[in-house]
This record gives C-alpha cells, sequence and structure tokens, in this order.
C-alpha cells in the first residue's frame, strides 16, 4: 500500500499521498478500497483454482 502513496500519486501529479489534490482523504479511501477489492478478486480466483 505503499508504492501508490509514494510512486504512483506524485508520479501522476497529485503529489505525495494525493496531497494535492482537492480532497486528499477521498483519494486515499478510494486507493485502499481499489487495491483491497482487486487483491480480494484475485484471493478468490486463486481459491477457485485451488478446489479444480
Amino acid at each position: 500500500m505503499v508504492a501508490p502513496y509514494l510512486v504512483m500519486m506524485p508520479g501522476m501529479g497529485a503529489g505525495v499521498a494525493a496531497s494535492g489534490t482537492k480532497h486528499p482523504n477521498v483519494e486515499r479511501i478510494k486507493s485502499v478500497v481499489g487495491h483491497s477489492v482487486f487483491g480480494l478478486g484475485m484471493y478468490l480466483t486463486a481459491v477457485g483454482f485451488n478446489a479444480l
């Protein structure tokens, strides 16, 4: 979870941890939720394939 805050967001012009955006806390929450959903999807896919 550190890479999006310290690498991706500054690289896209949003500043460290989205500090340069209009609503930084909303952007931080969106990042955490998005990565969590993606991780859960990968986990469930792996469990499903393992069951085969």
